[in-house]
């Protein structure tokens, strides 16, 4: 009887191979890990930067039309810039015209989008980054 010592060439092959493959696939996870985290943080700075342009827009503080605001999002070295948009459209109607469906009201749209200068353009290997927040507004408090 043969008395067995240690492993083949064969064994230790495949047992090699497996290992990489293993090892391969779990960077490729943690890239995409740490990608992703970054979309989101950057995705809820700029939820929350348009969720204040909307209230300052609707209260009456915001200076409306277009800006630019640097914020940090990661670290200090990836200084993203955050560009917004405030779109006010008011409603038609006619508010002495008691048979008629006067809105009298407006619409105001913030856009906020980063890492490129236009909301259509795209980034490359991510997509579209933007987020987008509408709010009808009625001042109007007496109906005649």
């Amino acid at each position: 009887m043969r008395e067995v010592r240690g492993l083949t060439l064969a064994e230790l092959v495949v047992a090699f191979g497996l290992m990489t493959l293993i090892l391969l696939a779990s960077i490729q996870l943690f890239t995409y890990l740490l990608a992703s985290g970054g979309k989101n943080t950057a995705n809820l700075v700029a939820l929350n930067l348009a969720t204040s342009k909307l209230e300052e827009e609707v209260a009456g503080t915001s200076a409306g039309g277009r800006g630019v605001i640097k914020a940090y999002t990661l670290d200090p070295a990836s200084n993203t810039q955050f560009y917004y948009e405030i779109v006010r459209l008011p409603m038609s109607g006619n508010p002495n015209d008691a048979t008629g469906a006067y809105l009298g009201g407006y619409t105001v749209t913030v856009q906020v989008w980063w890492n490129t200068d236009s909301p259509t353009r795209t980034h490359a290997g991510v997509g579209l980054q933007r987020v987008r927040l509408s709010r009808f507004v009625y001042p109007r408090t007496a109906v005649p």
